[in-house]
């Protein structure tokens, strides 16, 4: 009777750390989808950027950063810092599909790209960080 309660404990075990082991390859996979690299997006001063006569009607905010642009769609995804290996500590990435014009707005400091049509970007925001990282590329469809 102790050894197969033995063994019945050593299985529920081992398929635990399975279990977890899949999970963090899922976060991590789905953290290096979302870790996008490219060129850095086109920035405007705000003099400049007013010129351009963008009409930023769509808006939205995101862990405390407000978001402006003149087209296209959004998709926003939080991840596991660390390359998806931290369970605590995140990076939240914004990944636009055609913005042409867009501000990011965080910590008072408001930042605006000047993307041209077409032109993919994504936002990356760090805790540690106070401002947003923007680069020219998206790494997933938006629809």
């Amino acid at each position: 009777m102790l050894l197969a309660i033995l063994v019945g404990l050593t299985f529920l075990m081992l398929a635990g750390a399975q279990t977890l082991r899949h999970a963090r390859d899922l976060r991590m996979a789905e953290a290096a989808a979302w870790d996008i690299n490219g060129p850095p997006c086109p920035m405007l001063d705000a003099t400049a950027f007013a010129a351009k006569g963008y009409n930023l009607k769509f808006r939205h905010s995101y862990v405390g950063t407000e978001f402006a642009r003149a087209s296209g769609h959004v998709s926003c995804k939080e991840v596991g810092a660390e390359g998806g290996r931290s369970m605590n500590k995140f990076v939240y990435v914004c990944q636009f599909n055609s913005p042409i014009g867009l501000t990011v707005t965080r910590g008072g400091k408001t930042t605006s790209y000047d993307l041209g049509a077409g032109q993919p970007a994504s936002i990356t925001i760090r805790e540690d960080r106070a401002a947003p990282r923007c680069v020219t590329a998206a790494g997933v469809k938006i629809n």
